[in-house]
């Protein structure tokens, strides 16, 4: 609608009913290949509206600044903590979607897991902190629960970290950009979407499952099949994935 008002006389976006009209230029949001829909990394995706007129993109490559005073606020912070002597693997819990969560207690014994490999910490953002102090409280070993951050001592923090470990949300994708490696549950939404297709990124999804990539944000499935994309993905699946990554941390900083 703003794109209408503006009356300029090129504008560019995707063909999806009830959004066409405001457009000069339309490109399809997923093309179409011989088996449907063909599905492609959001931001590779996103570019297309920019190849649309004439611009060719460098790359998928991004520089993500962090400022000097939040690196500095988080090193005291982990002075403080008694934290940097060991890799710290930093743990995301929370989710937008009931359906992309997976289950807390499952993230307290995978955190659990790979105690004797890192220290955990357990971020949180606005509204998140009772989940995070719920997910150390089930642990059996010691943990540590990150302070209230803004966006750049988030960004300072998971830069500190050998691995970030969540749901598919947003933290996940600033540890993407900071060149963090990453280990993700994923079940309603599409890894070959949301996950970068090179570097150290590990997409968990449950085994079997139809109904995966549904992009419901509640599960319309009862009984035994409820939420089985999440509740199918194993605590061992992640500790197995979480250690691989750890140790190709640990070889390529040898």
């Amino acid at each position: 609608f703003m794109a209408a008002l503006t009356r300029a006389p090129i504008r560019v976006g995707y063909d999806l009913a009830g959004r066409r009209y405001a457009y000069t230029i339309r490109i399809p949001r997923e093309p179409l290949g011989p088996n449907g829909p063909v599905v492609r990394y959001a931001p590779e995706a996103s570019l297309d509206l920019v190849r649309a007129i004439g611009i060719a993109p460098r790359g998928l490559g991004l520089t993500l600044t962090v400022a000097p005073e939040a690196h500095r606020t988080i090193d005291e912070w982990v002075r403080r903590s008694g934290l940097g002597a060991r890799p710290l693997v930093a743990c995301l819990p929370s989710g937008t979607w009931p359906t992309k969560t997976w289950p807390p207690e499952r993230f307290a014994a995978a955190m659990d897991g790979l105690h004797q490999d890192a220290d955990i910490v357990w971020i949180w953002g606005p509204g998140e902190e009772p989940l995070a102090r719920a997910c150390r409280g089930q642990m059996r070993n010691p943990a540590t629960l990150a302070p209230a951050t803004g966006w750049q001592e988030l960004a300072a923090l998971i830069a500190r970290c050998a691995l970030v470990v969540s749901n598919d949300s947003g933290p996940k994708h600033l540890a993407v950009a900071l060149g963090v490696p990453t280990v993700t549950v994923f079940g309603p939404t599409h890894p070959g979407a949301w996950q970068p297709p090179a570097g150290p990124h590990v997409a968990i999804e449950a085994p079997g499952l139809g109904c995966l990539h549904c992009n419901e944000t509640v599960c319309p499935l009862d009984g035994d099949r409820y939420l089985r994309c999440m509740r199918d993905v194993t605590t061992a699946m992640v500790i197995e994935a979480c250690r691989a990554r750890l140790r190709e941390r640990a070889g390529s900083v040898a």
